[in-house]
């Protein structure tokens, strides 16, 4: 079965169809209802989906003033990691107004933070779907079969009766959005607290989170549950009462977090080494330690096939979901009229991998903006080799990602028609055959080069 939408809007106008969009929303969220689909719209708190609102904030950032505050949830920090992830703003691009508008030594935190982007998109490209597996044991004493697959119903309700986390988690409902600090409290206390396999926070977490991807996501998950890091992440009360301004009540009963460190550790981990105070405590966006142990995983050269941009002459491009901006370098040709482009909703992941509506309205004001066709399918690969069919082109143009569900897709569609990857511009580069297993080695290697 197949709908569509005639999605395209004039660049220069830069108009949203309201209309189009609730469409969209409705046939990519079956299962939601309409008080879900209009919170989504009416949210104050919401972020607008669009290049022209991600250049906006990006003109607005102050990444000094990020470096010096960015650890308390009221900080300066960006919000651009949901631009970021739909490739409406480019990680090169970004870096690029933080070195051109500020001194190095000044916005050497914001320049780590982006690297860390960089670092999880690496590492994804390398292990692919391993990203669902465990990178390492746990070392918190407990076998991996020792915590629950599911999340239990009062996290996911926000009724665990513990003030900070059931404001997590209807701040999470209401925006799509959670500071780093708010995300890694929250993971700290249903991997370690609950004990729940952080697979199943890091799927409920994909769900609502504008920016969610299985890389910064994933692997977040695991640096706290210490599948891939040295130590599990613990926090108490304290922590999160010194960078939450007075949101708190200094002390709850409910707590198993209002402690010092060593007997929370004790608590948590009773066949495990006793860690010292603030074991696991990381104040800031990234971190992962330097451990040693599980798989390794080196940076490998690119694909032959990927390009800088697309050649001249006609084709069809293939917008996902990690390139939703009409600056993408894949996109370039739609302006003299010798491409055509589309985006499909795939109705058998959107059924599997359920996001939320309102991040199919940020998806759809973001497509809004852009000269592009929007198909709903239970087949992509068929709809789009249709779509070259009808357009009489002859290749596919898409954007490189690490995602190996866009790989698949690919692949299928190499085996029928010509296919062109399209790099956004390198973060930095690296030479061939980066240590990967933790961040630290990867910064060792990539601080000198940014801005190259």
């Amino acid at each position: 079965m197949l709908r569509e939408w005639d999605g395209s809007i004039a660049l220069q106008d830069g108009l949203q169809d309201r209309a189009w969009i609730e469409s969209m929303i409705r046939t990519a969220c079956p299962d939601a209802d309409d008080v879900e689909i209009e919170l989504s719209r009416k949210s104050t708190r919401r972020l607008p989906g669009g290049r022209d609102e991600a250049k906006r904030r990006l003109a607005r950032t102050d990444p000094s003033e990020y470096g010096r505050t960015r650890n308390h949830l009221d900080g300066a920090v960006t919000q651009l990691s949901a631009y970021l992830r739909h490739g409406v703003l480019e990680l090169r691009e970004v870096l690029d107004f933080a070195l051109t508008s500020h001194r190095r030594g000044s916005i050497e935190k914001f320049v780590q933070e982006l690297a860390w982007r960089d670092f999880y998109q690496r590492v994804w490209k390398q292990i692919g779907s391993d990203i669902w597996d465990d990178l390492e044991p746990y070392k918190t004493g407990w076998h991996a079969n020792d915590y629950a697959d599911e999340l239990p119903v009062d996290v996911r309700e926000g009724r665990t009766g513990i003030d900070y986390i059931d404001a997590f988690v209807r701040e999470l409902y209401e925006t799509g959005y959670l500071h780093n600090h708010a995300r890694m409290w929250m993971a700290g206390y249903v991997v370690h607290g609950r004990r729940v396999k952080w697979q199943a926070g890091a799927r409920w977490f994909l769900e609502h989170l504008l920016d969610g991807d299985e890389a910064s996501n994933n692997l977040s998950w695991q640096w706290c549950a210490s599948t891939f890091s040295h130590k599990p992440y613990i926090f108490n009360r304290a922590n999160v009462l010194k960078y939450s301004g007075d949101r708190f009540v200094e002390h709850d009963a409910n707590d198993l977090f209002d402690d010092g460190y060593e007997a929370i550790a004790q608590k948590l981990f009773p066949r495990a080494v006793v860690m010292d105070e603030g074991a696991g405590v990381r104040d800031g966006g990234g971190g992962f330690g330097s451990g040693a142990g599980g798989r390794s995983f080196w940076s490998k050269p690119e694909e032959d096939d990927a390009m800088d941009e697309s050649s001249p002459g006609g084709h069809l491009v293939w917008v996902h979901d990690g390139m939703l901006s009409a600056d993408h370098p894949a996109m370039r040709g739609l302006m003299d009229g010798s491409a055509c482009a589309i985006f499909v909703i795939d109705c058998t992941r959107s059924g599997r991998d359920r996001w939320s509506a309102k991040r199919w309205r940020f998806i759809g004001e973001s497509l809004a903006e852009m000269p592009v066709r929007v198909i709903a399918s239970n087949d992509v690969v068929a709809t789009i080799l249709g779509e070259v069919e009808r357009s009489g082109v002859d290749r596919v143009v898409t954007g490189h990602s690490p995602d190996p569900a866009i790989g698949r897709v690919v692949r299928r569609l190499e085996s029928q028609v010509s296919v062109e990857w399209v790099k956004a511009r390198d973060f930095v580069e690296l030479e061939v055959g980066v240590d990967l297993k933790r961040f630290s080695r990867y910064w060792a290697k990539a601080e000198r080069r940014i801005g190259r």
